[in-house]
Order: C-alpha cells, then structure tokens, then sequence
C-alpha cells in the first residue's frame, strides 16, 4: 500500500465517485456525514484518503506518524488467523512527520482528517503535533503501540498525563484525544479518564490492539476477539467522562450491528480489519446499515 502514490488514490476516487451514507453528527466541532472511519494503521503515510474518502467514510485517521522516518521492525508480521483476527508486528514504520503534512497540504479529500501519533520517546509526540497540526482536525496520541520495543510503552496513567499535556502545548488548539490499551480492569479505565480530565484532553479512543506473541516476538491483535473489551471498555469510559469528552470505539467491529452496539455508548466508530479480509463491500454494508438505523432513530 505504501506504493501507492496520492495521485494515483485521488484520481481513482474521483472516477469511482463517493456513495452517501447520511448519518450526520457533530463531533469536535466537525460536521461529519456519518460516524464510522478508518482507523490508524492502514494508511501509515497519508496515501490513502481518497480511497478513504471514496469508500463512504464519514472521517479517517492516518498514522501512526513519528516525527522522524522509521523503518520499522526489522522482522515483520503479518498473519490472518481463522477467526477473522490479524496479527500483525510492523514496528511503526513511518515516512515521518514533514512528508505526511506535505502530503496532506498537496491534496486532501473533504471530509476529517485525524493524525495518529507514536513515539519511541515522550518528546516524539509534541514534534509531530508540531509538524501537522496544520494539516490534523485532531489528534490521536498513542500511548500504547504494541509493536515498538518493549519499554517504549507509555501505558503508565501518570506517563499518559504527561505526554498529553507536553502535546497540547504544541497541537495549535487542535483537539487531542488519548489511544488507550485494550483492558478489562475497570481501575485502570478510571485512572485513563482522570489522566484525560487532568491533562485537558478531550477524550479517549478504545482501544489499540491486543498484545500478543509471534514466534517470541511481541505483536498486536485486531479484530473479531477484541470486540467484548471495547465494548466494556466504552460502556465504563462513558460512565466515567463528563458529557464535553468524547469517546471512540476501535476494535473487532465486522457488523453494522456491532457498530450500533458501541454507537449506543461511543461518539464514533473507526474499523480497519474487516476492511482487510472482507475489503470496501463489506465496510459499505457497515455504513448503510449504520446510516439506515440512525435515519429511523
């Protein structure tokens, strides 16, 4: 995918043409024709927003962004399992900052656009804020990449507080939401929604994918098994925030009925893995069921 030049996605989704899934919301001061995205991980260098838009997708999230090019893992997975999971290792591969807001300012489609941010190190994030806020409706600071190395994780509560507040100063008032780990421990959810409180984020996304192991290496996993934690997940976030922090939902969704489930509790609902294995056929049943439930609501 990273072979695909921009011009090449644009013109491609200008001669497609974009169908209509009319599910409006208001989110973060957006207007947003629905609210089911593409999450990160898909379009890592802002390649792809044409095909996002061309899709139906009510907004998109590129990324992960470093500040810096990275090649990423030097051994890199990425497995299908039976049961419509994925399991990937890629270890934050990035073109870097500059040349994803280059991008963004040749030629982008109408609809928002989110930049997901990843760092090997806390200052990582504030130089991407910096480099992209321009070009970024918000943010998504990610603390909890499973694919970096080992202690460079930002799960730590406190550590999360600490990297949003240094990102905010440089985000240009861009709203900046927090990627948190998959988790059923309804502490930890709580002490997430305080550092979001405290730091003056605006909300949460839930969640990134599931640690798992490959071959004695640490990977992430996505898709159908990940569901029953988000949807706790978002349940408890929702409880836990006040009504002016939004909430996100990611993970496992392959249904517009799961969609609805977490749309009951969640501002938005972004998917990547179903577009992976069952690809835009099944991602535009996703929407027009979606669209469909809210217009008789």
């Amino acid at each position: 995918m990273h072979s695909t030049p921009q011009w090449v996605s644009k013109l491609q989704a200008l001669l497609d043409g974009r169908p209509t899934y009319e599910a409006p919301v208001r989110f973060l001061g957006y207007n947003l024709d629905n609210p089911v995205g593409l999450a990160a991980g898909l379009d890592k260098d802002a390649r792809l927003t044409w095909t996002s838009w061309s899709i139906g997708f009510g907004f998109t999230v590129v990324g992960s962004v470093l500040p810096y090019p990275h090649r990423g893992a030097s051994v890199k997975v990425l497995e299908r399992l039976p049961d419509g999971a994925l399991v990937n290792r890629l270890g934050l591969p990035s073109e870097g900052a500059r040349r994803v807001a280059w991008r963004l300012e040749l030629s982008r489609p109408p609809f928002p656009i989110a930049v997901n941010i990843a760092g090997l190190e806390p200052s990582d994030y504030p130089r991407v804020a910096r480099a992209t806020c321009h070009v970024a409706d918000w943010f998504e600071v990610n603390i909890s990449c499973p694919n970096t190395r080992e202690h460079s994780t930002f799960e730590d509560p406190r550590q999360a507080r600490r990297i949003l507040r240094i990102t905010r100063e440089s985000a240009c008032g861009k709203p900046l939401l927090l990627k948190i780990p998959p988790t059923r421990d309804p502490d930890l959810i709580a002490e997430y929604a305080v550092a979001v409180r405290e730091a003056g984020a605006d909300g949460v996304v839930a969640s990134n994918t599931l640690k798992t192991r490959v071959n004695g290496v640490q990977a992430g996993l996505s898709g159908p098994p990940l569901y029953p934690t988000v949807r706790f997940m978002v349940e408890r976030l929702r409880e836990l925030l006040p009504g002016d922090k939004v909430v996100v939902a990611v993970g496992g969704v392959d249904s517009p009925g799961k969609a609805l489930e977490l749309l009951e509790h969640a501002s938005l609902v972004e998917v990547l893995t179903v577009l992976l294995y069952h690809g835009p056929g099944r991602v535009r049943e996703i929407l027009e069921g979606v669209s469909k439930a809210m217009a008789r609501r």
